[in-house]
């Protein structure tokens, strides 16, 4: 409404809180002091209806969407473990867009109504083969054979080909 400004701040506390200021008075409150997390990004809608803001507690994110009109949090449908970043309302304000990287996929793309049960993922990255992770087999006399996944002759020093042992050790 023109009135006010959200905006993040650690002063006079141990965590980045959410906070308003009212521009006419110049009164900030502090809408989520009682939260003993970092506020890591903030979002508020073109219409000014909701703010969305994402919380990081211990390293993972948990995505929180406020109704400003009413001054409560609305409810918002369980996550993955893992870290959003990019948060975007719609122009109309109606969904937000993020993006949410967990251990198992980078960076993929999610949408939230608010109020709504569910969210919804757009995008289904896939990890591909992680650099110098092995493969671990077990031979028939009861050695564990482990491979590296690089290929070879590509200018590193300790490369293996394929398929070539560089551990050998006898399993339990």
């Amino acid at each position: 409404d023109g009135n006010g400004v959200y905006f993040t701040s650690d002063l006079g506390s141990e965590f980045q809180t959410l906070r308003h200021m009212d521009l006419a008075t110049g009164k900030i409150t502090d809408l989520t002091g009682d939260v003993q997390w970092n506020v890591d990004d903030i979002e508020l809608s073109d219409d000014g209806r909701h703010l969305a803001y994402v919380l990081n507690e211990d390293g993972a994110s948990r995505l929180q969407i406020r109704d400003v009109t009413a001054a409560t949090e609305v409810a918002v449908p369980q996550m993955p473990f893992g870290v959003i970043g990019d948060i975007e309302f719609e122009p109309n304000g109606r969904r937000l867009a993020y993006s949410l990287q967990t251990p198992d996929s980078p960076y993929d793309i999610w949408t939230v109504t608010p109020g709504d049960a569910e969210a919804v993922r757009w995008t289904q990255s896939e990890l591909g083969p992680l650099e110098g992770r092995g493969e671990r087999r077990v031979d028939p006399q009861g050695h564990v054979l482990v491979t590296t996944g690089r290929a070879a002759g590509d200018g590193r020093d300790g490369d293996a080909a394929p398929g070539r042992v560089t551990h050998e050790a006898q399993s339990g």
